[in-house]
């Protein structure tokens, strides 16, 4: 990874073979499906349940800011998917900043 470039998974084809062939891994809250890429890539779902926009989003943005903090730590070019339980909206900065590091090292990302 050249100085911390990181894209967006956006194609739906690229998810769903994503989400098909990747390696998956999970925490209490956060699972990250990830296979080995030419670039660092990534996407954020959220299980379905999560009532209200607001939640969702607030959850994406805290997701999504730790992922920046952490980006200099990974360690292999991949794509992946952070995909959050609905239970994970309830939990403080954090808490879920711990779950996510906890998934990203069980999945061998940092």
């Amino acid at each position: 990874m050249k100085n911390g470039v990181i894209g967006k998974l956006k194609k739906k084809k690229e998810i769903e073979k994503l989400l098909a062939k990747g390696k998956k891994d999970y925490c209490t809250f956060i699972g990250i499906i990830h296979q080995p890429a030419g670039e660092t890539r990534f996407s954020i779902g959220l299980r379905k349940g999560i009532k209200g926009a607001v939640a969702r989003n607030k959850l994406r943005r805290r997701l999504k800011s730790v992922l920046m903090k952490r980006i200099a730590e990974i360690k292999l070019c991949s794509e992946f998917i952070v995909i959050a339980k609905k239970e994970a909206a309830c939990l403080s900065f954090a808490e879920l900043e711990k779950q996510l590091t906890t998934a990203m090292k069980k999945a061998g990302l940092i």
